[in-house]
Formats: C-alpha cells, sequence, structure tokens
C-alpha cells in the first residue's frame, strides 16, 4: 500500500495515534468480529463512509509492519531512547565546522612532509657517497691505512728460524741440548737461538726442502 492515512484506521476503530499496539489489536479484533454475519449484530448496519475490510486489514497490516519497524505504531510520539540514538550522528559531526582545525589534516599533512623531507636531505647529505675527497683526489682511505691479510704461516724449515718457528713447523725432538736437537738419525742445529743447520734422513725426513740446507744459504747464516 502507497502513502497509506493511518487516520482512517484509528477513526475506524475508535482510537487515537497515540494507542499502545495491545489497544489496537483489541479493537481491531473486536471490530472486525462484529462485522462477521455469524458472530456479529445482526441488526448493526456500516455507514456509507466507513471503510471497506479489505482497506481496514491493509492499513492494520502496514501499522504491524511500522511497530516491528520503529518499536511504535504511526503517528505515536517517538521514544526517548530512539530519539538519542537517531541524534548521536549529528553529535559525531560537532568539530568539523570550518572553525575546528583538529579534523582539517592540512597543517599535519604539511608538517608530515617536512619532517620526511628533512630526513632524506640529512640522508642524503651524509652518504658516504657525497663525501669530501680527500687531498689525494678519492674520498678512499689511504692505502696505508688498509688492513693487510695475515701472511700464512711457513710449513717448511729455512735457516734463521727461531726455536719457536721450529717448534710449531717440526714438533718435539726425541732428544734436545742447547745447540742440537735429534730426530731419530735426522738432526737440527742451533746458534744464539736460530736454526743455522739440519741433516735429514730417509728414515725420519724432517719438514725442510732438502737434506743438508743449500750452502749459499748456509754461508749466508754463519756467523
Amino acid at each position: 500500500m502507497k502513502n497509506p492515512d493511518y487516520n482512517h484506521l484509528y477513526f475506524e476503530l475508535g482510537l487515537k495515534p497515540g494507542c499502545s499496539i495491545d489497544e489496537l489489536r483489541h479493537a481491531y479484533r473486536r471490530h472486525v468480529a462484529g462485522l462477521h454475519p455469524d458472530r456479529g449484530d445482526p441488526g448493526r448496519r456500516r455507514d456509507d463512509g466507513a471503510l471497506p475490510l479489505s482497506d481496514l486489514n491493509a492499513l492494520y497490516g502496514e501499522a504491524i509492519r511500522f511497530q516491528q519497524r520503529y518499536g511504535r505504531l504511526p503517528g505515536a510520539p517517538q521514544p526517548i531512547h530512539a530519539r538519542a540514538s537517531t541524534s548521536a550522528p549529528a553529535s559525531a559531526d560537532v568539530g568539523a565546522g570550518p572553525g575546528n582545525t583538529s579534523s582539517n589534516p592540512g597543517p599535519r599533512l604539511w608538517l608530515a612532509l617536512l619532517l620526511v623531507a628533512a630526513v632524506v636531505a640529512g640522508l642524503v647529505l651524509g652518504s658516504p657517497e657525497t663525501a669530501a675527497p680527500t687531498a689525494h683526489g678519492s674520498a678512499d682511505a689511504a692505502p696505508e691505512a688498509r688492513v693487510s691479510p695475515p701472511k700464512p704461516s711457513p710449513t717448511r724449515l729455512e735457516l734463521g728460524m727461531d726455536i719457536a718457528t721450529v717448534l710449531a713447523i717440526q714438533g718435539e725432538p726425541v732428544g734436545k741440548s742447547d745447540v742440537e736437537w735429534s730426530y731419530g738419525p735426522s738432526w737440527l742445529r742451533f746458534e744464539k737461538g736460530k736454526l743455522v743447520d739440519w741433516y735429514s734422513s730417509q728414515l725420519y725426513p724432517l719438514r725442510t726442502g732438502s737434506t743438508k740446507p743449500p750452502a749459499e744459504a748456509a754461508t749466508e747464516s754463519a756467523p
């Protein structure tokens, strides 16, 4: 039903718009029962201006659906709690006017952009790629300041080695004195704590490159 006029319903049932749902139901049932030919008053006649039963039923159905949806009958005053709930969105808009800067993101957006720009500028200016060149025309460290890789430890005996190095390469001797270490038939000879001579036997080879030291090396290491 389009644009129902509930005033006709209330007038037909003898009610006012502010009635309760129970009053509406009771009046509707009594009115319909009175119109029934088996239960109504046989001498009662409907006025010419009375609402047809089909229209009355349609209006009554619309009124019931209205009450189920809004919690009140058509024409009844709106409940207090319903008015409070419907006015909530208006209160949420408080402060959204042009005089309220809390909801205006313009100043905060510009401030955030300025902070981001400052951070980016600091990173660019402070990066190693933009560092000023040194006196040699390069931003790299001077060659002498670089750390040289460690030299590999020697694995063979050489003339002039100290006792600690010889011991690390060859290991503990079978017998030793201040000037000579023996490894079975092989031996090492020291002077002033330096290796000056050796003999490497095939029965117990030493970690040297030859049976005897080279003649030139032995001559150079001689005191």
